[in-house]
């Protein structure tokens, strides 16, 4: 659930004057290929830039140990040979395009990613728990595989190469307080977040920035998916209601029963109210 929080802090340093959403990504990476230059920073937000994913397992065989952003973003560059479509015209998932927003806070502001969360959002709204996933700790939770009816720990994710696309850690208590401060005390960033726009073909979306907008029997909801190995997570707000719900789960095959859980528990609230 990290890119709901990338993309806030975007829209921050947009608001601030720092960047542009309408900035060509050459602006902050110099000397990238020649197929980058139409991309936007808006279209990183939205999924629109025609950049294909990476092998999470190829980078960690390619990259050092103690990989810096810019090592991660030069490694990447050197694998993309020519986009998966135009920059603007079609919707793709991709995690590349988070990590690589994550950069350009660290290029626009000169910090990591994560210490700018933290001293933009985090310290000042008291999220005690949320930041950088330590390598070891004993307060986190183990994740699992669900295995033909059995749990089997899972080998954990190199988190560090999610990056801004999905590196946070934290408890559910601060996950879901993180939501409604969103909300209500950032409603002009919120409202962007959650504005789809329409691709150059003329397709309106159903994602903002950070989050998916979709339409059930509650009215709209905007929500989002995580995964990583051994874990899933889900949030979602319901509008006309102002209910929000977070589940998390230390098992990673559970994505599709996340969402049910989510629609299972707004059906009873509200029709209980």
């Amino acid at each position: 659930l990290t890119k709901a929080i990338t993309a806030a802090a975007i829209l921050q340093l947009n608001e601030e004057g720092q960047l542009s959403l309408d900035d060509p990504i050459t602006r902050f990476f110099p000397g990238m290929p020649d197929i980058a230059e139409a991309i936007q920073v808006r279209h990183l937000l939205n999924h629109t830039s025609g950049l294909p994913d990476v092998s999470i397992d190829a980078a960690q065989e390619a990259l050092p140990e103690t990989f810096t952003t810019a090592q991660a973003v030069e490694y990447y560059f050197s694998t993309v040979e020519s986009l998966d479509s135009e920059p603007g015209y079609v919707w793709r998932y991709n995690n590349v395009g988070y990590f690589l927003l994550g950069a350009i806070i660290e290029t626009v502001t000169g910090m990591p990613y994560h210490e700018y969360f933290k001293t933009k959002f985090f310290e000042p709204l008291a999220l005690s728990s949320m930041g950088e996933c330590p390598a070891q700790s004993d307060l986190l939770a183990v994740g699992h595989h669900a295995v033909n009816g059995e749990l089997e720990v899972a080998n954990p994710s190199n988190l560090k190469l999610a990056g801004a696309a999905g590196a946070l850690c934290s408890n559910i208590v601060d996950l879901l307080s993180w939501q409604v401060v969103l909300i209500h005390d950032y409603p002009k960033l919120w409202e962007q977040m959650i504005t789809p726009e329409t691709t150059l073909e003329g397709r309106l979306l159903d994602y903002g920035y950070g989050v998916s907008v979709q339409h059930g029997d509650q009215g709209p909801m905007m929500m989002h998916e995580g995964a990583t190995a051994g874990f899933n997570s889900f949030f979602i707000y319901y509008p006309e209601h102002d209910l929000n719900i977070v589940l998390l789960t230390n098992t990673d095959r559970f994505e599709s029963h996340l969402r049910a859980f989510a629609y299972l528990i707004a059906s009873k609230i509200l029709l209980s109210s």
